[in-house]
């Protein structure tokens, strides 16, 4: 479903009459499921008065109780009803994700507003799309993400769970990740150790260090040798992560770059008078390196 329908369509209605003749009352008093009953549909309409509210045009769109598209046209254009949904709504809606979810707070079209107008319980969405410790991610890391309200897979067509936001990781940086229906991801590159899809979260865990997805500098150093090459030997002699990789990380341990970060590449800036050399999946460096009170020379040494 991705950004259009994630998780809903709050306001897809704003505005709108719904077929038949032009209401001059007011709206029907909802009853029932769904917000309204047969009798609160007057004579020569389709939909009762009360269509109009996002609480009832909303959660009807979105759950494609009764397609829009058999009335309105595949295009949503008129259709047999001969009223396009474009009529009613304002110019632009088509592609504007928070038309219909999400606008609290950015204009991403990630919850926590959702269709009903409830805060969805995936409460770590805004730290996904919002500049982190990383780039600000889009609907494609964890949905398939629409180019707009028509798109296959949507919710108009090829949509086989109506009402739900299937969670899929093909389109990012963790494509073999799996999402439990609890909130809890695994199989993951990012929350990982940057080595392969090692990592799991659930997200009623609260904020991490570093150390929550990798080793890091600060230990514990039993982490340490599940590094690759000769992460180890330099940790345990007093190597610190900017040493390495200080385009991305400053020497208190604070992200400098965030779209270096979790972005599928690791970032290796060595310090001044130091070079690095790739071959392949070969790995050399060469320069003058101080680890803790010693100082050492590397010609040509392999990062095994």
């Amino acid at each position: 479903m991705g950004c259009l329908k994630m998780f809903g369509v709050l306001a897809v209605a704003i505005g709108a009459i719904g077929c038949g003749e032009a209401a001059s009352e007011g709206p029907a008093e909802p009853e029932g499921p769904g917000g309204f009953t047969d009798d609160a549909i007057p004579e020569g309409r389709h939909h009762p008065l009360n269509f109009a509210e996002p609480s009832i045009h909303g959660p009807m769109a979105f759950g494609q109780g009764e397609p829009c598209t058999e009335c309105h046209g595949d295009q949503l254009d008129g259709g047999t009803s001969s009223i396009s949904c474009d009529t009613c709504h304002p110019q632009g809606w088509r592609t504007d994700c928070v038309y219909c979810h999400g606008g609290q707070g950015d204009d991403t079209g990630a919850p926590p507003i959702n269709l009903f107008g409830d805060v969805t319980r995936f409460d770590v969405h805004a730290r996904h799309v919002t500049e982190t410790i990383h780039s600000a991610y889009d609907c494609s890391q964890c949905h398939r993400q629409p180019l707009d309200v028509l798109s296959a897979g949507h919710f108009l067509f090829g949509d086989d769970s109506p009402g739900r936001a299937e969670v899929n990781f093909a389109g990012g940086l963790s494509p073999e990740g799996a999402y439990a229906e609890d909130g809890r991801c695994s199989a993951l590159y990012c929350h990982g150790d940057g080595r392969g899809p090692t990592g799991s979260l659930d997200q009623t865990r609260g904020a991490m260090a570093c150390n929550g997805c990798h080793p890091d500098g600060e230990g514990p150093s039993e982490g340490w040798r599940r590094m690759s090459g000769e992460h180890a030997e330099h940790l345990f002699r007093g190597a610190t992560c900017s040493m390495c990789h200080r385009e991305v990380v400053s020497p208190l341990q604070r992200i400098k770059i965030p779209a270096l970060h979790v972005d599928g590449a690791v970032s290796v800036e060595l310090l001044d008078g130091m070079t690095l050399r790739r071959e392949g999946s070969d790995i050399s460096c060469t320069g003058g390196c101080h680890l803790g009170d010693e100082f050492e020379q590397h010609n040509g040494r392999t990062w095994r």
